[in-house]
């Protein structure tokens, strides 16, 4: 593209963008998320600074060079893994040392249908 067209705001462009990288963002927290904890936590630096980047990087190189041939030549693959490990160790450290919150996907199915109300109930 030529520096006029460069120049030119581009609104559906810009969505785009922000959807693609909002979506993609979403994906890496679930990633953190959903799988870290169910990993064992003597290995958390191993898992959240080392594995799950070079997942992530690994999913990530075929798609730059299907979205943008010419910024895939450019970027320098050894930093690029440094950055992800680097945001990997500091996200991995975050979900493993926060907190955990009990959800109802803990419970047992009869407690969850509140089954055990009804037998303390019978009992009486």
């Amino acid at each position: 593209a030529n520096a006029a067209a460069l120049d030119q705001f581009h609104l559906s462009a810009f969505i785009i963008a922000v959807l693609s990288h909002g979506v993609l963002s979403i994906l890496v927290g679930m990633l953190y998320t959903v799988l870290l904890p169910m990993l064992p936590a003597r290995f958390e630096w191993f898992w959240g600074g080392i594995i799950i980047p070079l997942i992530w990087t690994a999913m990530l190189f075929p798609m730059f060079d299907i979205v943008n041939p010419a910024l895939a030549a450019h970027v320098n693959w050894f930093w690029f893994i440094i950055c992800q490990i680097s945001f990997g160790l500091v996200g991995g450290y975050v979900v493993f040392k926060s907190q955990k919150v009990e959800t109802m996907q803990t419970w047992s199915i009869a407690a969850r249908m509140g089954v055990h109300a009804m037998e303390a109930e019978e009992e009486k």
